[in-house]
């Protein structure tokens, strides 16, 4: 997915939440019933497992680059040694 739109919709979510975080809060001062309270852990909860999946989303993506970095330096090196012996066989006269 495009990193602007990733980006963009982090910050959504994360408006969210503390508009939604804030509600709560401000709700549980005026009247702490059992039904806020529970709806605010409960939205603690959520707000932790998605924290959770978005640094989990980060690891993946930076391992996943990670690997295709390692591959490409892979790759580089076994066509930098191909042209090195490409080369060598043009330097070397053929002996029939």
């Amino acid at each position: 997915m495009n990193k602007i739109v990733e980006q963009t919709q982090e910050l959504e979510i994360l408006a969210d939440m503390l508009m939604v975080g804030g509600r709560l809060s401000e709700w549980k001062k005026r009247k702490p019933t059992d039904e806020i309270i529970g709806m605010s852990m409960a939205f603690s909860r959520i707000v932790m497992y998605v924290n959770q999946l978005q640094m989990e989303k980060r690891s993946f993506d930076i391992a996943i680059s990670n690997i295709k970095k390692n591959k490409n330096e892979h790759i580089q090196h076994w066509k930098e040694r191909a042209q090195l012996a490409e080369k060598a066989l043009e330097d070397k006269p053929l002996n029939l």
